[in-house]
């Protein structure tokens, strides 16, 4: 029995490797990507990661891990939704569950549901993730935005990440996927852009700095650590600023660079 355990766990750890190796294979144009991936295998720890929210970000970010080869179940307040099912058939390796179960599985949790500008907005965040989040290492990956077509973010002094780490003590939290559209969560391996593997900012912790970076580097994004969760206020301010360049007429500026851009981390190793 244990013998055949071992072998069922190696079968495991090399199919998502052997999966990549045959995309390898396949177009040029993909390469690239999934030399990415291969590196993530190599380097991040696998972990079982709950995604609150099945929505254009939080199915992105399940597709990403998934490929490179972390477990991925979805937390809905009703999974068998057709919008659930609509990503699961379309990921069959990940699953669904309610919020508190998929929450109590994982090892790390990705917040992907519209943000709440206000106090209040944000503890009722705070409240739907229950008491199974306490000890979790959460990504928050939402913005907490004001109403179209103003779209700011919080200049109270407190972002909505530094919030709801002071609402959830005894929970690691971080801010990532916060600050780049969804085309780039597509393509992090730069592709739309120039080809170049995409950076990506992230804050919180220390505790669980190694999970949460294991999660961003499995989506094919380079992470890149700026500090504690007090810099949650300067990655929400980028995607303020992000937003307000790619969507327009939100903000208050004239220009407009479309989606294809991202703000990248360059400096020397």
């Amino acid at each position: 029995g244990d013998i055949r355990k071992q072998v069922l766990d190696m079968r495991a750890s090399i199919a998502p490797t052997q999966k990549l190796a045959r995309r390898f294979n396949a177009a040029p144009s993909r390469r690239l990507h999934t030399l990415v991936l291969l590196q993530a295998l190599r380097t991040s720890k696998m972990v079982k990661v709950a995604i609150i929210g099945a929505g254009n970000v939080g199915s992105t970010l399940g597709s990403k891990l998934l490929a490179s080869g972390h477990t991925v179940k979805y937390g809905a307040r009703d999974p068998s939704s057709d919008k659930v099912q609509v990503v699961l058939a379309s990921q069959p390796e990940a699953s669904a569950a309610k919020v508190d179960d998929a929450i109590a599985w994982s090892e790390a949790v990705i917040v992907a549901t519209p943000g709440g500008h206000t106090d209040d907005k944000i503890k009722e965040l705070a409240s739907s993730l229950g008491p199974n989040i306490k000890g979790k290492v959460l990504i928050d990956a939402t913005n907490p935005l004001s109403d179209f077509p103003a779209l700011e973010v919080r200049w109270n002094g407190k972002s909505g990440g530094e919030v709801l780490a002071e609402l959830l003590p005894g929970t690691h939290v971080y801010k990532a996927f916060n600050t780049l559209g969804v085309e780039q969560m597509q393509a992090s391996d730069g592709s739309l852009i120039n080809g170049q593997q995409l950076t990506l900012l992230y804050a919180g912790g220390p505790e669980g700095k190694d999970i949460a970076e294991a999660v961003v580097a499995g989506t094919g994004f380079k992470p890149v650590y700026v500090g504690p969760i007090r810099y949650a206020r300067n990655l929400e301010a980028i995607a303020e600023l992000w937003i307000h360049l790619g969507v327009p007429p939100a903000g208050f500026t004239k220009e407009s660079w479309g989606r294809n851009f991202h703000l990248q981390v360059i400096k020397k190793e």
